[in-house]
């Protein structure tokens, strides 16, 4: 049984191929759940926990990640945005090989094939 607010339970939840620019998800628990192919473009999510939840084809424009707990996503074929690997948790996060040579270009470090 997972948890969106101390009043608010749920076993599942599959929000899929939708609009989530501007939603306000802040203080939310999504762990574990279905939430891949969205567009996340500003959305809010201050103290939200996304832990272990499949984002794989997400769209992450002007979004905070330093403001969530993305440790365990399965972030696959997502446009990251400003993500900095420097400032975020990223342990057991799912990522393409192009993905990780672009974060580590973002710092500074050039990825051969």
């Amino acid at each position: 049984m997972n948890r969106v607010s101390a009043n608010i339970q749920f076993c599942s939840a599959y929000i899929t191929k939708s609009n989530l620019s501007y939603t306000n998800f802040a203080d939310v628990i999504l762990e574990k759940c279905e939430l891949w192919e969205n567009r996340w473009h500003e959305t809010h999510i201050l103290g939200a926990r996304l832990s272990g939840s499949d984002l794989s084809g997400g769209e992450f424009i002007s979004f905070d990640w330093n403001a969530a707990d993305f440790t365990y996503c399965d972030l696959t074929n997502s446009t990251l945005g400003e993500l900095d690997i420097r400032k975020v948790d990223l342990k057991g996060v799912k990522l393409e090989s192009y993905q990780v040579a672009e974060l580590l270009e973002r710092i500074g470090i050039v990825v051969m094939d």
